[in-house]
């Protein structure tokens, strides 16, 4: 079910991105990238943290209610029955009532499916699609830890995912309104310089919400006037963080459609936005992993059992101890990704400015070449 559901989800994200390409004038395809940020902002708030704080009941009885009650205000299955529907129903509606006028272009490509992924191989022949596919597969490393395990941290330190859950609903506006702010103040020239130069600021913000985390359990335990430092320190890093990583998903966003070819709609971009993804998924999933690996442990009662295998683990289990953390992989992992991220932004300080000034002709498949590939096909 969740196959069929991102598959037709995925579909409908070609469509969107390939519309906008066509129906937005070239000075205006920036703003394909802020109604994709703001648009999604509002979306992961509907779809997330929305049904979060309306089922649980822990929130509405600490904030909201007189008389605790044994739920929150709806159930999840009520929230999907709910938007299930206003789906399906504004879904038709924009159907029906949105038009498109085809405006005949000599240059128009007909392909079908198997053409279509054909010819995705060959813009990946591109030089210039090579170079970008490598800064895009690699640069995810550097905030990686951060990004995969700072909410897990925080839950581990004692913040509760009813508290996460308002947090990230009080700054709910920011996420919306951030795209439309930051596309004033940032030149829509050259996205993928701005992109490159919000790097610095990405790993600081990371350095800093892992200092937080670290002191978590410590100020948690206090009461008046620390406790409320902490977690406004707590919202406004998790501010910053939001922009340091729309201005970034905003800038790669407009670099897309600035150089992806309309005559295939939005294909081209899809293509880039899922190497895109591809970088951010392998190297989270990478650094949950790895953060495992490098925890160390070592048992209550028994100081030479480590805790690193099944048998260690069981064996301080049975003499009644505890697997303790010594060194938590966290720490030690941002460090590295740190390190990692600072050596990624000289080493592609050249290649990055190298694509921003090529022209937008040298990204596409060039018109002849691409019927007689599609011709080949």
């Amino acid at each position: 079910m969740f196959f069929i559901l991102n598959f037709l989800a995925a579909t409908q994200d070609i469509v969107v991105d390939g519309w906008a390409l066509t129906m937005l004038k070239k000075q205006n395809l920036n703003y394909a990238a802020v109604c994709n940020g703001a648009g999604q902002a509002f979306g992961i708030f509907l779809g997330n943290v929305l049904p979060i704080v309306l089922v649980s009941e822990k929130f509405w009885n600490k904030y909201w209610r007189t008389n605790p009650l044994p739920y929150g205000v709806i159930t999840l299955q009520e929230f999907f029955y709910f938007w299930g529907t206003m789906y399906i129903i504004i879904t038709t509606l924009l159907a029906i009532f949105q038009s498109e006028k085809y405006m005949y272009n000599p240059d128009d490509v007909n392909l079908g499916i198997i053409k279509t992924y054909r010819l995705l191989f060959n813009i990946l022949k591109l030089r210039n699609i090579k170079k970008l596919a490598i800064i895009l597969l690699t640069i995810k490393i550097s905030f990686s830890s951060v990004d995969a395990a700072f909410k897990l941290k925080l839950i581990g330190g004692g913040v509760t995912k009813d508290q996460i859950a308002a947090i990230e609903t009080f700054i709910v506006p920011f996420r919306i309104g951030l795209p439309f702010v930051i596309t004033r103040f940032t030149s829509r020239e050259k996205p993928l310089i701005h992109y490159f130069n919000t790097v610095p600021y990405r790993l600081l913000v990371g350095v800093f919400f892992t200092i937080i985390i670290y002191f978590t359990p410590y100020f948690l335990v206090q009461t008046g006037l620390l406790l409320i430092v902490y977690k406004v320190v707590l919202v406004l890093m998790y501010i910053l963080l939001e922009l340091v990583i729309c201005i970034m998903m905003l800038m790669a966003m407009s670099f897309y459609a600035s150089i992806s070819d309309p005559k295939i709609g939005g294909t081209n971009m899809t293509l880039l936005a899922t190497i895109g993804n591809i970088g951010m998924v392998w190297s989270k999933s990478g650094a949950l992993w790895l953060i495992d690996i490098l925890t160390f442990k070592q048992c209550s009662n028994i100081h030479s059992n480590s805790c690193s295998t099944e048998y260690d683990r069981h064996v301080c289990d049975n003499s009644k101890g505890t697997c303790q953390v010594t060194i938590d992989g966290f720490y030690i992992e941002t460090f590295l990704c740190t390190i990692y991220g600072l050596i990624w932004y000289c080493i592609f300080k050249k290649s990055i400015n190298d694509l921003q000034s090529k022209n937008v002709k040298e990204w596409h498949v060039k018109t002849k070449e691409l019927r007689k590939k599609i011709e080949l096909l």
